[in-house]
């Protein structure tokens, strides 16, 4: 008798507590992204307020990596004021990226002796997000009309990158500066 009572009260609840992991997944699994969304998630942020998407791939860092791209390799085109592109892939569709735009990015960037200063796989495996008019000069002129799923690499001189001042302990100044970046999405 008191297997049945037990039985009675546990089933029910059982079934009650899985309905509220299934609600509750339905609910998670269909919000929307936010802009506080975890470091970690894999998870694109969310676009910025009056922001259209235009043109996006898949969020992953596959193309980017951790190690420096060969400053002598015959692929680097000059493209003038000493800055050096190298289109490792060519990216997708129609739209290229402007100044104006808001790209998503991956990306690391090393010094010329090899020593990586800064990368999204490193901080957080995050992309981040940001036009060509908030970075050094170097990357406005280096990234602007690449498209969605591209993977640019940039050989930065120093006169478009920081200069004589540098940017802190990890980047002396008059460094020139290597950066390998991904654009996974573009929004006007």
């Amino acid at each position: 008798m008191e297997k049945e009572k037990m039985l009675q009260i546990v089933v029910p609840a059982i079934a009650v507590a899985a309905i509220i992991v299934v609600v509750g997944l339905i609910i998670v699994g269909t919000a929307p992204p936010t802009e506080n969304t975890q470091p970690g998630s894999g998870k694109a942020p969310a676009l910025a307020q009056g922001k259209k998407m235009i043109a996006q791939v898949d969020i992953n860092s596959e193309g980017v990596g951790l190690t420096p791209p060969d400053v002598n390799s015959p692929e680097w085109k000059d493209i003038g004021n000493g800055l050096k592109a190298w289109d490792v892939k060519v990216g997708e569709g129609d739209v290229a990226i402007v100044e104006t735009d808001d790209g998503l990015w991956h990306y690391t960037g090393w010094r010329p002796d090899g020593f990586v200063f800064d990368s999204s796989l490193r901080k957080t495996g995050d992309p981040i997000t940001f036009n060509l008019r908030s970075v050094i000069k170097g990357w406005t002129l280096g990234l602007a009309g690449m498209k969605a799923g591209g993977v640019r690499r940039l050989y930065i001189p120093s006169a478009l990158a920081y200069g004589p001042q540098g940017q802190g302990k990890e980047i002396p100044g008059n460094t020139d500066l290597l950066f390998e970046v991904k654009l996974l999405r573009i929004s006007r």
